[in-house]
């Protein structure tokens, strides 16, 4: 939201800063946008977006059918704060609960206790 707490977007190619000539007979495929709105709140957002993308994207049987392992990520277990012997015991009581792959997410690279510290540094 800007200073006004309005949102703005702005969508599509720069018709100032970009061109790309196309001779007759040519196409130029620009990527496409896809939107969505709620009243609902943010969960039902992503709700409209993955629907989409299931039902009219992933048109593939090796996307469409395949079963994904459930998975864990240690963010919420261990913020920052994780080491070999907490992943363990996270994976361990994870894995009684029939959870099948663990993702070791920020904090994992070196010294980050908050978010001033450098990503990956």
């Amino acid at each position: 939201l800007d200073q006004y707490d309005q949102a703005r977007l702005v969508m599509g190619i720069n018709d100032r800063l970009f061109s790309y000539p196309v001779d007759p007979g040519e196409d130029f495929d620009t990527p496409a946008v896809l939107m969505t709105y709620t009243h609902k709140g943010l969960t039902r957002m992503s709700q409209n977006y993955h629907n989409f993308i299931r039902n009219n994207l992933n048109k593939s049987k090796f996307v469409r059918d395949v079963r994904r392992p459930v998975l864990i990520n240690t963010w919420e277990a261990a913020f920052f704060d994780f080491d070999d012997e907490k992943l363990i015991e996270i994976a361990k009581a994870a894995k009684g609960m029939g959870v099948e792959m663990i993702v070791m997410d920020d904090g994992w690279f070196g010294k980050r206790d908050d978010d001033n510290s450098g990503l990956g540094d």
